[in-house]
């Protein structure tokens, strides 16, 4: 069986995954064999897969942050509080992404959204709208929560008008004003 890797992170899996559970990267073959890195910053410790009681808190930079820690072990970066649990904001069983292409439901599968969407319906509606990259965004449902994450847009992608740090996924729910560059809104509801 042929070993994956998230280029992101650099989390390695094997089976019949095609995302990455940290940070929904598509996984690629991985590497045979990785050269010693002459980056003088710690490896990102590998996450367990399944989280200690109450979740594991990652950094903006997506490694684990070792509870207790001031700053992160591999960027250095300040550790803020620790996020919401994902049951605070749960949307239930589905959830559903409303936008210029009607209601699409939200899956465990990432669903990108932007004018090269692999959907259709999504591809068809943003094909004119120049304020959208081909690969804007991508959305997922996870655990019965929903994780929203900027693919690098030109634009950027916003949620309750602050911008995403592209490639870190946030949670999203209902009520959430999400936008798409500056005049694309877009409402997550509760799949019908």
């Amino acid at each position: 069986m042929a070993q994956l890797s998230c280029p992101t992170c650099r989390r390695k899996y094997e089976g019949d995954r095609t995302h990455c559970d940290v940070d929904f990267a598509v996984l690629v073959p991985a590497a045979p064999a990785d050269p010693p890195s002459r980056d003088p910053r710690p490896a990102v410790p590998e996450v367990p897969d399944a989280p200690p009681a109450g979740g594991v808190s990652t950094c903006a930079c997506s490694a684990p942050v070792v509870p207790g820690a001031a700053e992160c072990e591999w960027c250095g970066r300040p550790i803020e509080a620790p996020p919401v649990a994902p049951a605070a904001t749960s949307t239930g069983a589905g959830a559903s992404l409303r936008g210029p292409w009607g209601s699409v439901d939200v899956g465990e599968e990432p669903l990108e959204i932007g004018r090269g969407s692999p959907t259709p319906v999504i591809a068809g509606a943003l094909a004119d709208l120049d304020v959208v990259s081909r690969r804007h965004a991508e959305i997922v449902r996870h655990e019965g929560a929903v994780w929203l994450r900027d693919v690098a847009s030109a634009n950027g992608t916003f949620v309750n008008d602050h911008r995403l740090e592209p490639g870190h996924p946030v949670l999203v729910a209902p009520g959430d004003a999400i936008r798409l560059g500056s005049s694309v809104h877009l409402e997550l509801g509760a799949a019908p």
